[in-house]
């Protein structure tokens, strides 16, 4: 319990009520600082998400190749056939195995937005700190008054 001087009702009152003021500051001062700290980190992550989104859309762009029907050879026309089916079935396995991986990625946190996650535990532990040291004054106050 904090020493405060002895003080007659008014001047106790006027106490209160300026630690209250000064509680009431405090905590609109970190529910601001909260809130920026939120959309911040809010607006990093996306601007992540969106990078890793380029990137991936960029290498499928780079990776993917033009494919011709190939004139009729007989029987070559026939293997070629089968091989551009065995092609196909590759092709199709490599799509899912990379929606697979899609999904996976945006099912995860990311490095980034954990990080970011962990700033925002952080900035709300100080803001209800400082404002619970307040508090701690105002009762002291309340308890003498």
């Amino acid at each position: 319990m904090e020493d405060f001087p002895t003080l007659d009702k008014a001047a106790l009152n006027a106490e209160i009520v300026r630690a209250l003021d000064e509680l009431v500051a405090e905590s609109k001062f970190h529910a601001a600082r909260i809130k920026k700290g939120f959309a911040e980190t809010d607006e990093r992550i996306r601007r992540h998400r969106a990078e890793e989104e380029e990137r991936w859309r960029r290498r499928a762009a780079e990776t993917a190749t033009a494919r011709e029907t190939p004139p009729s050879y007989g029987e070559v026309s026939q293997r070629l056939d089968r091989v551009e089916g065995r092609w196909g079935d590759v092709d199709g396995r490599l799509d899912r195995i990379e929606r697979t991986l899609t999904d996976i990625r945006e099912q995860m946190a990311t490095k980034i937005e954990l990080e970011a996650m962990n700033d925002k535990i952080k900035m709300v532990a100080d803001g209800y700190q400082n404002v619970d040291k307040r508090l701690d004054k105002v009762a002291d106050l309340l308890k003498r008054a």
